[in-house]
């Protein structure tokens, strides 16, 4: 054990001995630090060995000895030492503060990883304190020495408040001298904190003087922060710590307050700025100063929003002006008895009411601004100005008649409404008495004047009286039931029948929003009104109107329908207007006005699904959806008998009545959808299976087209269902719905019968009775492909959607459907097209159902698993030079190719891309305009790999671009062409001059877009080298 202490006793001198004679400077600490910290030695031996060279006469041993402790010292944050340890470094440390220049910084190293990582007693806090204020003179010392000065003292007022506040004043007035004079912002951030907590705990009054002159000497605060600056201190952290710490005291008051003002009068407009925001941060703390010079205050301000020319300086004022304000409504009274707060507003008033009565109305923005700033500050502030500066702006409004200048007046009205319904809506104003009494003594003048511009025939002072008029009536109990009717009158008045586009539009939301703001007294009083309107056939005549479309009437009662209490008059209205069309003759006005009824319904019914969540908003839907379903079912009860065309038995009506009912049920919640599966089920399945209804099967494919149409409807809500709902009530119909998709006559109902077989095979579980259903009817159906070719192509409708639901859930089956549906590329052409198709509708996500919002089973990576295993039978069957039907394997390759995900795509890029590029040469349009947009996006996505297949590529999107039939496809590869003079350089611009003369061709283009797109592609190859 003598031995082992021995050889550390050397290790510690050998270590000590290499970092003072300067051989070594990083491992001697690390090695003593290492041994610390494993116990071998502890820190009295560190010390003792290092006595001789902290005795020595030599100032640089001294030096790097002391260096040698305070570094090693930093290598231990997690190691604690005793109390008696602590105290013997801060004596020594303390004491070596009266060294030389050269030893002091290691020292104040030492005292600052002291501070930092060991807990200090308030003696040793003291200690350290009065050592550092009475043996150094901070501002002499290097920039690094006097950061760790102010961070020795920052940690004391932050972790040692007590211990400061028992030295008092004698550390505020070392603190002081400390600082005074820095100019380092690293070290100016330091200080602005620690000034704050000086201000707040510790007792300043005898050195408020001293200390705001050291801090404002900074004031504004210049500071451009150098390129690249590794502390990324901005000028705002500087202004925004010098800021708080000017307003963290009322005895900065009296010396701050005449600053501001000096600076203010200064031609750098971030000087004013900072002033201006200074004196706001600062209202509240200077009150009392600020309240005895008032007048100066309000004059700088007043001068500076009159003659500055920067935005920036005038928001500040304005920041100022609001601040001001909010504070002086704190104090009740003033010295003289008066109200500080109205002694301002006053002040204000006298020199901006001069200015509404000016001829030219050039100030009137500004000032209006600062008044509307004034009455944001303070709700008493507000009823003094509103009731003053309204009155001034009716009176305006009817002696300038200038339109440009009406609008103007308007605007600045339009404003003071606004801040007005802050007020009305503030219960807990400082405002004694009624809040709203200038407003309900001026609301008559001012709805008769915003009225009256309604109907001016300049369509920019209209729609800024219809802004106004919102704004008036966002004022809650300052209308009176007649006076929102007669805005509702005319602002309907303005959505149907403004010439401009954009004030109907403006008007249409004015509507919504007064239905919206007054329910009761729209449904009882206007609503009426609005539904007479639409009981037009076609077009109607309103007064001071020329025609107008039903249609926009039928948009004006979706806006106004936003409400549950008006929703539930609107929607049983129309359901009884839809009754009255389909009793009426057949024609194709009454189909469109049915089809717009339907989309008013749908709209509505979308908008109220969030609304739908309490039990009496969703009453009146129960009622509505039967008797919707009813209107449709009702006209097919006739049997074979059904010949006339009918409203309700139009497949576009179906097809509007399909999209409302799956409005209903993906949009809304639980309890409405348990309505709609209720209602569905009574309304189908109950009449499907009554006696008395024989003639009513819409499931049988036998039965006529307008029953089995109704399945359409049946899809709308079942393919929504969740598994549960799916399992208990549809599963044992499969075979029915089959049947109806291969053998009906009537093309939407085999594709809904489609899609409702397929919503439901997805969301079976799956067994092996799913499994062996399943089996079954894809046996049968690939039967029925031996027939004509108009069963085959329902047949192939069906093993689409039933492939897509199996791919999705990554069925096994799916693969094999897949397979057989790629089989049938070899058929005619028209089942090889819509086989082809079929992949994309597989790929693509359909808007209707199978989808997350219609509770489908959809696995992640489907499309990437259908990729790897259809690819490689793609491009087989396209290598196979006996193949006479590759068009379809491209059709199909395309539409893999721009479905998958571009990671999966990219890597198997460069051997699809060849076969992608020879599709262009197909005369087909459709693969033609599928495969450009797919090489459109791949310029893009891949650019490395198209610019190799540029000399290809390019000769082709030029011939298509010259002689392809469609104009959408000579558009597409116009754009593509364009897209390829983004690819680099070196690749594309041997080809400049053969695309801009080919292109020359295009410019003469019998088709407008086509003409526009050739410029913008020639445009671009042209400059190709340019700069």
């Amino acid at each position: 054990a003598y031995l082992h202490m021995e050889f550390h006793v050397e290790e510690i001198s050998k270590c000590c001995q290499e970092f003072v004679i300067g051989r070594s400077d990083k491992e001697p600490v690390r090695t003593l630090a290492r041994g610390i910290r494993a116990g071998q030695y502890d820190l009295h031996k560190l010390v003792v060995a290092l006595g001789p060279y902290l005795t020595s006469l030599e100032e640089a041993k001294r030096a790097r000895s002391t260096r040698l402790l305070s570094e090693v010292l930093g290598q231990l944050p997690g190691y604690h030492l005793t109390d008696g340890e602590v105290q013997h470094l801060i004596t020594f440390y303390c004491d070596r503060l009266k060294d030389k220049v050269s030893v002091i910084p290691h020292v104040l190293f030492g005292l600052e990883v002291l501070v930092t990582y060991q807990s200090m007693s308030d003696g040793q806090v003291v200690q350290v304190s009065q050592a550092v204020f009475k043996e150094l003179y901070v501002q002499s010392l290097p920039v690094m020495d006097r950061k760790m000065v102010f961070t020795v003292l920052s940690s004391f007022l932050v972790d040692h408040m007590e211990a400061v506040k028992s030295i008092g004043g004698d550390f505020v007035f070392g603190y002081i001298q400390a600082i005074d004079g820095e100019k380092d912002p690293r070290n100016l951030l330091i200080i602005f904190k620690s000034s704050l907590l000086v201000i707040h705990h510790l007792p300043i009054d005898n050195f408020a003087e001293d200390l705001f002159e050291v801090s404002a000497c900074y004031f504004p605060i210049d500071f451009t922060p150098p390129a690249n600056d590794p502390h990324h201190i901005t000028r705002d952290d500087l202004v925004n710590s010098l800021r708080s710490v000017l307003c963290a005291t009322h005895l900065f008051a009296e010396s701050c307050l005449p600053l501001l003002m000096e600076k203010l009068s200064s031609d750098v407009h971030s000087a004013k700025i900072d002033s201006l925001l200074t004196l706001a941060a600062g209202s509240e703390v200077y009150r009392r100063v600020i309240l005895e010079h008032l007048e100066q205050v309000w004059a700088t301000i007043r001068n500076e929003v009159y003659q500055s020319v920067s935005e920036a300086v005038e928001e500040a004022c304005h920041v100022a002006v609001r601040s001001i304000t909010r504070s002086l409504s704190l104090v009740t009274k003033n010295v003289d008895g008066k109200s500080s707060l109205l002694q301002w507003v006053e002040l204000i008033l006298r020199d901006c009411q001069r200015h509404f009565s000016s001829p030219d109305l050039k100030l009137l923005p500004p000032t209006s601004q600062l008044l509307y700033c004034v009455a944001e500050g303070s709700g008493a502030a507000c009823h003094h100005i509103v009731g003053v500066v309204l009155p001034l702006l009716v009176e305006l409004c009817n002696v300038h008649h200038q339109v440009n200048e009406k609008r103007m007046i308007i605007t600045v009205l339009l404003s003071f409404l606004k801040v007005s319904q802050c007020l009305v809506a503030d219960t807990t104003s400082d405002t004694p008495g009624d809040t709203s009494t200038p407003l309900m003594r001026l609301k008559d003048d001012m709805l008769t004047l915003l009225l009256s511009s309604v109907s001016d025939s300049h369509s920019s002072l209209r729609a800024v009286a219809v802004t106004g008029l919102v704004g008036l009536l966002a004022l809650n109990g300052i209308l009176s039931t007649e006076q929102v009717i007669l805005c509702s009158d005319h602002m309907i008045q303005l959505a149907l029948c403004d010439m401009e586009e954009m004030l109907r539009k403006e008007g249409s939301l004015a509507v919504g929003f007064i239905s919206e703001q007054y329910p009761v007294i729209f449904k009882d009083k206007v609503l009426s009104t609005l539904l007479d309107k639409i009981r037009s056939a076609d077009q109607m005549e309103l007064e001071d109107c020329g025609d107008v479309d039903q249609k926009r009437v039928l948009r004006l009662l979706c806006v106004v329908s936003g409400h549950h209490k008006i929703a539930s008059v609107t929607l049983p209205w129309l359901l009884q207007y839809l009754q009255t069309l389909s009793s009426s003759p057949f024609n194709t006005d009454t189909l469109e006005t049915a089809i717009g009824v339907m989309e008013c319904a749908r709209s509505i019914v979308e908008h109220l699904s969030v609304l739908c969540d309490d039990d009496n908003d969703i009453e009146y839907f129960k009622p509505f959806l039967s008797d919707m379903l009813n209107l449709f079912i009702e006209p097919t009860l006739n049997g074979d008998s059904i010949v006339e065309p009918q409203v309700m038995t139009n497949s576009s009506m179906v097809t509007s009545c399909a999209t409302l009912l799956r409005a209903c049920i993906q949009g809304v919640s639980s309890k409405m959808k348990t309505v709609v599966i209720k209602v569905t089920k009574r309304t189908f399945w109950t009449l499907i299976a009554s006696p008395d209804t024989t003639s009513f099967n819409p499931l049988d494919f036998r039965c006529p087209w307008q029953q089995t149409q109704l399945v359409t409807l049946l899809t709308a809500t079942t393919s929504s269902f969740e598994v549960s709902n799916v399992v208990r009530y549809f599963s044992q119909h499969l075979t029915t719905f089959r049947n109806l998709a291969c053998h009906t006559h009537h093309q939407l109902t085999c594709v809904n019968a489609a899609k409702l077989y397929s919503s439901i095979v997805n969301k079976l579980p799956a067994d092996d009775d799913m499994e062996h259903c399943v089996i079954l009817d894809m046996d049968y159906v690939w039967s029925c492909m031996s027939e004509d070719e108009a069963v085959q192509i329902r047949a192939v409708t069906w093993w689409i959607w039933t492939t897509k639901a199996l791919v999705i859930r990554s069925h096994p089956l799916g693969k094999t459907a897949t397979g057989k549906l790629l089989s049938l590329f070899t058929s005619s052409e028209s089942v090889a097209r819509v086989a082809s198709d079929g992949i994309y509708v597989i790929l693509n996500e359909a808007p209707d159902l199978l989808n997350s919002k219609s509770h489908a089973i959809v696995k992640l990576m489907y499309k990437q698993q259908f990729f790897i295993e259809t690819v490689p039978l793609l491009v087989e069957q396209l290598n196979n030079p006996h193949n006479a039907h590759k068009q379809y394997y491209l059709r199909a390759l395309s539409h893999v190719m721009q479905a998958v995900p571009k990671q999966v795509l990219l890597g198997e890029l460069p051997s699809l891309l060849p076969l992608l590029i020879a599709s262009l040469q197909c005369p087909d349009d459709g693969l033609q305009l599928s495969t450009l947009d797919g090489i459109y996006a791949l310029l893009f996505d891949a650019p490395d790999v198209m610019a190799t297949h540029v000399p290809t590529i390019i000769p082709k999107l030029l011939q298509l671009a010259q002689h392809a039939i469609t104009m959408k496809v000579r558009i597409a590869s116009l754009q593509c062409i364009g897209a390829l003079s983004g690819l680099p350089l070196h690749q594309v611009l041997p080809y400049k001059n053969e695309v801009v003369q080919s292109l020359e061709q295009c410019l003469d283009d019998k088709k407008r877009l086509v003409r526009k797109e050739a410029v913008k592609g020639r445009s671009s190859w042209f400059l190709l080298g340019a700069v």
